[in-house]
């Protein structure tokens, strides 16, 4: 079969329209896929050592991401080791970030929880455990177990994923330098339509590369699998049975995500074996002997010259893009992941871009050495193909650094952290493209002119090359163990690096001196000291009560003022203040004062927990998105100077220059100034910044109850019944039924309440209500089905 050779002009379009086909495909398979990675704890209910008189229906855990249901499950037994639990473990589809289990009736005693997940991503494994009691004290002698979590899934993970990486960076990278840089040396005007038997040779050699290449990812990808399954059952491949957990792995939400990329792959390597052989044979008979054959514009020559070889393209360029999806840029917060997610992209692109094209000019500068004796055109074409390669090195490398830039803001978020693995295998990446960026400077500004006139020079290219692909290949390395471990903000938060433990403050107020302090300021019982002076130092007695509240930041419970207890002149204290939850608390302190007004006092702290995640290390949407206009406009700044003769920079006519590459200086100018835009609107209007979550703003009190029961009876009782058990009369023609609120409502934030009501819920009947129901009602709403019990 011979396919009609498009000119590199007329390929574009088809480049273009194939690869946002693909990206589109893989993207929206994937997008309803997108979960998190390392699921942590978050809070639960009962919370850890919690000592309730009145024993729970059930165990809520709530976790900082979305969890596979598939494999996330949680026992609670008892000090006997009796299972205390009824049924299987329940999933809530309105929130994926969490899973409860029913109770028996517990009698007075301590109990164990003990839970597993599995993340939706990259199947992470995480394991936990802790312990609350009914009527009495915790038994001195229980202790929940230890699940401290494991360095990597698996030995072997961090090698598997750089298999996968060199593999689709050499295939992508290479198929790109053949489009964008050996098909114009091929069929250049300056060589006069000539067809180089050296850049054929090139083209073959690396077709075989892109091969074995494209099939070590498929085969990654197999051991990929075979790893999950061990992971994810904690037995050796030999003693499972694979038509019994095989089919289960992959019907989960990874094994989904792992099969979109097995059939990328597969179609990757289906289609480069169709364009290799509809390439047509080029017989060296036709060729005179000047190495050229004439320009035959029904001749197909390279492997992107045809459409199968623009289809393997474009799915190399779909994988790199499902690996984004896959990888823990997945895992920021909500609002900074499109940021992440595009950068991630772009920054494994520019690694491929790099890495595989160096593989390409390596091959080319072998050959050409081996040529160079007998071919008039091989110095000719390592040279051209140099010089052709070098702005798209450029622009690779400036993206890469910027990229990695806002992936360092994602991941690492606090110098602190970078003393974790995940920092310390980035500290290594980043010190590995010293000399990489080095090397290639060298063969940009000095090697690259010589090429055409020393012959010596090819082979010190070849050699210069080799050692950038090694080093480049060690960075992907780094970049594997990097993608293998746990972030380094959550492994952070998790250990204490980077959080500031201060819980105190002091401040004087109309004469006297307030100085507040809680200790340890952590998950748990805590305690709540205040001490008041006078200007002399004395203890100030002018105080007829000091109440406070410890209020969580990120949602309203509406905690109310307790009273502390006076424990000496001037010093004023709560025992046994519980904090449930990690994250960011409000201290706020107010003195009763027989003097003067209220003095009142106010403070911020982050509570944290070892057993749970608190999501304190986050990157800010505010410094995400001006690193993120930063990038932008350093990829077109790097795109305006990429053609620079540096040789001949100091007589340089600027306005010259930009008419000549008016292509690239309009696109690196556009690029500069939507980068400048998002810079400046980061930390002036503020478009897309997220706001710091209000909460409900009515206290949950019985006059904003007794207004949410006449909202409820009005505009909910019909679907959910009366009681809220989901059996009103309107349920009967329902599918799915209304939710029962008992169960469903503690589930969820008073944040995602409103947002259910105002908007509803897409697969149900819940429709929105905004329009229908006030906000100030929907908050009165919200609170009155905060009572519902079962």
């Amino acid at each position: 079969m011979t396919v009609s050779r498009l000119s590199a002009s007329a390929m574009k379009p088809w480049l273009f329209a194939i690869a946002v086909l693909t990206l589109a495909i893989g993207s929206i398979a994937c997008a309803s896929k997108i979960a998190l990675a390392h699921a942590n704890q978050l809070h639960s209910a009962p919370t850890p050592s919690q000592q309730l008189e009145d024993a729970p229906d059930r165990v809520i855990i709530w976790f900082t991401e979305p969890i596979e249901s598939m494999f996330s499950h949680i026992s609670v037994r008892s000090t006997t080791g009796a299972e205390m639990t009824v049924g299987e473990t329940v999933f809530d589809p309105t929130e994926p970030q969490s899973m409860w289990i029913q109770l028996q009736e517990l009698e007075n005693g301590t109990y164990t929880v003990s839970w597993r997940n599995l993340s939706s991503i990259d199947g992470h494994k995480v394991s936990g455990s802790f312990l609350f009691s009914v009527g009495e004290p915790i038994g001195a002698s229980a202790e929940a177990n230890s699940f401290e979590q494991p360095f990597i899934q698996a030995p072997t993970d961090p090698f598997i994923r750089w298999a996968i990486y060199l593999g689709i960076a050499i295939f992508a990278g290479g198929l790109l330098f053949e489009y964008l840089v050996a098909s114009h040396t091929l069929w250049s005007e300056d060589n006069g339509l000539r067809v180089s038997l050296t850049a054929l040779r090139a083209s073959h050699i690396f077709t075989l590369t892109a091969l074995l290449s494209i099939a070590t990812v498929i085969t990654a990808q197999l051991a990929q699998l075979i790893q999950q399954v061990a992971v994810i059952y904690d037995a050796p491949w030999s003693a499972l049975t694979v038509t019994e957990y095989l089919p289960r792995v992959i019907g989960s939400a990874w094994g989904s995500n792992w099969a979109w990329r097995m059939l990328i792959a597969l179609t990757a390597l289906a289609t480069l074996l169709a364009a290799h052989r509809s390439r047509a044979s080029i017989a060296e008979a036709r060729v005179d002997a000047n190495d050229t054959a004439p320009a035959d514009e029904e001749q197909s020559y390279l492997l992107t010259d045809n459409f199968w070889g623009m289809v393997a393209l474009s799915s190399a360029v779909a994988y790199l893009v499902l690996i984004s999806l896959v990888s823990h840029s997945a895992a920021v917060p909500n609002d900074v992941r499109p940021i992440a997610i595009i950068s991630d992209v772009m920054h494994i692109a520019a690694a491929a871009t790099w890495f595989g094209g160096l593989v390409y000019l390596m091959t080319t500068a072998s050959v050409s050495i081996r040529g160079a004796s007998s071919s008039p055109d091989a110095m000719w074409l390592i040279a051209d193909s140099a010089t052709r390669f070098t702005p798209i090195a450029i622009i690779a490398a400036a993206a890469l650094v910027a990229s990695g830039i806002v992936s360092s803001l994602m991941q690492v978020t606090v110098p602190a952290a970078i003393s974790t693995p995940h920092g310390a295998a980035l500290v290594v990446k980043l010190l590995l493209l010293l000399p990489l960026i080095a090397i290639a400077g060298y063969n940009m500004l000095s090697l690259t002119r010589r090429l055409r006139f020393h012959r010596e020079s090819i082979n010190t290219l070849r050699k210069t090359v080799i050692a950038e692909c090694m080093i480049a290949a060690l960075a992907l390395l780094a970049a594997a163990w990097m993608a293998s471990l746990e972030p380094a903000r959550l492994y952070a938060e998790r250990k204490g690096i980077g959080i500031e433990r201060a819980a105190s403050r002091s401040e004087e107020i109309d004469g006297a001196l307030i100085d507040a302090a809680l200790e340890p300021g952590e998950v748990g019982a805590n305690t709540l000291q205040v001490r008041l002076t006078d200007t002399r130092g004395a203890p100030f007695t002018k105080v007829e009560e000091v109440r406070a509240r410890i209020k969580y930041l990120d949602d309203d419970f509406a905690e109310p003022y307790l009273p502390l207890e006076k424990i000496d002149e001037g010093v004023w204290e709560q025992q046994d203040a519980q904090i449930s939850i990690a994250g960011a608390y409000q201290i706020e302190v107010n003195v009763v004062r027989s003097d003067a007004f209220d003095s009142r006092l106010s403070f911020r702290f982050s509570a944290r927990s070892s057993s749970f995640a608190s999501d304190l290390i986050r990157p800010q949407s505010s410094t995400a998105l001006l690193l993120f206009g930063l990038q932008i406009g350093i990829i077109g700044m790097a795109l305006i100077l990429s053609r620079l003769p540096w040789s001949a920079l100091p007589r340089l006519e600027w306005r010259q220059y930009l008419v000549n590459n008016r292509r690239f200086s309009v696109i690196g100018g556009c690029c500069m100034t939507v980068g400048a835009a998002i810079a400046i609107n980061s930390f002036t209007l503020g478009i897309g910044v997220t706001k710091e979550a209000a909460g409900n703003p009515f206290p949950l009190t019985q006059e904003s109850v007794q207004l949410g029961i006449e909202q409820y009876v009005a505009a909910c009782a019909s679907c959910h019944g009366d009681a809220g058990r989901g059996d009103g009369p309107a349920s009967i023609a329902l599918n799915p039924k209304p939710a029962d609120l008992a169960v469903h409502v503690p589930l969820h934030s008073d944040a995602d309440l409103f947002d259910f009501i105002a908007n509803g819920i897409d697969g149900t009947a819940m429709t929105a209500q905004i329009g229908k129901i006030s906000e100030e009602d929907i908050w009165h709403l919200v609170n009155y089905i905060r009572t519902i019990r079962e």
